[in-house]
């Protein structure tokens, strides 16, 4: 029995692949069928199957109908800014896919509360571009934060409580911060620019340090304005500027070389566990303050490669996080941040939102929203 040709339209299945970051190759392999297949259906030349569309829907994260509209939408959400583990492979899956267009979902929700209840705000992240001086961009952003030696010192010096307070600054300058469950994906972190309610979100399976310096790497992205998805070798230079403004915003210089002479007793370091002594000091990762210290100058040559090659990656999906065995408002709070969940609040006090729609957007019970509410009230960041 023949299968049946489904009419989808070839201009929103490309569209569709492209918003997606699915390549046509890739698509093809997914399905079982030559690239030429896939151009086929894109031109309107060929129809697939049934299984073939159900699995190529199911690929890019729409729904079924999705495919039937005559046009692709007028304009296309700016793409994520991904950040993914070394030599990772550069495609985005299905399930990245779904997260990333749930976070355009909650930065739509919030540019839009934020735009009816103050009609000139504008979140205004220092611009820069890859030419800025990395040391120059980190001292502009920690000036936006109003961060100082005292201010980072206050949170103490655990991961947990230096990224808390990390991620507080931010959330307080109005960029939503949200932390997202990608177990078995490469993604580290990702950022949305937008003028009113700019996005970043780091992936819940690396450690606390991981998650700290990946908050600071997608500030720099937003300073950078970037809309692309950063998957391919050319944009290399900047990840590796990203990473270097990151590195001097959450250990400034002169503490940093500081601290390498009266803590380590040297003016170059040459052990792995020198670099772990100061990754405990600062809450980092190895990875992040090998990275300073070849920066600084402060490091013998290759110790980054060392340090590289005890694969510190084997720690994601070890530690949960700390919120995850707690009541679901807790949870939900730690995932989309008090800053959505003041948006929210605010939104459907002023009738912006009614209670059912607020309930909605955080995605509790009304039993759990209550609760929800009152961790928000309470001052509890998540």
């Amino acid at each position: 029995m023949a299968s049946t040709p489904v009419p989808i339209t070839g201009e929103v299945l490309q569209w569709a692949m492209a918003d997606a970051g699915v390549s046509r190759q890739t698509l093809a392999r997914h399905l079982g069928v030559s690239g030429g297949t896939v151009q086929a259906w894109e031109e309107g030349v060929e129809e697939p199957t049934t299984s073939q569309f159900r699995q190529l829907a199911k690929r890019l994260a729409r729904p079924e109908s999705f495919f039937f509209l005559p046009r692709p939408p007028r304009r296309r959400q700016p793409a994520a800014q991904f950040r993914r583990l070394a030599d990772a492979e550069a495609e985005v899956s299905a399930d990245e896919a779904r997260i990333v267009r749930q976070a355009r979902k909650m930065q739509q929700s919030v540019s839009w509360i934020r735009t009816r209840e103050s009609p000139e705000l504008r979140v205004h992240v220092p611009f820069m571009t890859s030419a800025t001086p990395p040391a120059e961009a980190a001292a502009a952003l920690a000036d936006w934060l109003d961060w100082s030696t005292h201010t980072r010192a206050s949170a103490g010096r655990t991961e947990s409580g230096t990224r808390s307070f990390v991620r507080g600054s931010l959330q307080q300058k109005g960029i939503l911060t949200i932390h997202v469950s990608l177990s078995d994906s490469e993604i580290r972190g990702f950022a949305l620019p937008d003028p009113i309610a700019p996005l970043i979100a780091v992936n819940t399976a690396d450690s606390n340090g991981m998650r700290l310096f990946s908050y600071a790497h997608e500030l720099a992205h937003l300073a950078l304005n970037e809309g692309s998805v950063c998957l391919n070798p050319v944009h290399r230079g900047k990840e590796q500027w990203c990473n270097r403004v990151a590195a001097a915003l959450l250990m400034p210089a002169a503490e940093f070389k500081k601290l390498v002479v009266t803590r380590l007793k040297t003016n170059i370091v040459s052990s792995v566990e020198d670099v772990r002594s100061l990754a405990r000091y600062y809450g980092l990762s190895l990875r992040a303050v090998a990275v300073r210290l070849e920066d600084l100058g402060l490091a013998v040559t290759g110790l980054y490669s060392n340090v590289a090659a005890l694969a510190e990656f084997k720690k994601r999906g070890g530690s949960p996080d700390p919120d995850r065995l707690q009541t679901k408002p807790r949870v939900k709070l730690q995932q989309l941040g008090r800053a959505y969940g003041i948006a929210i609040l605010e939104a459907e006090a002023s009738g912006l939102l009614t209670n059912s729609q607020a309930i909605e957007l955080v995605g509790v019970s009304r039993a759990e929203y209550a609760e929800f509410r009152s961790l928000v009230l309470a001052g509890v960041e998540g």
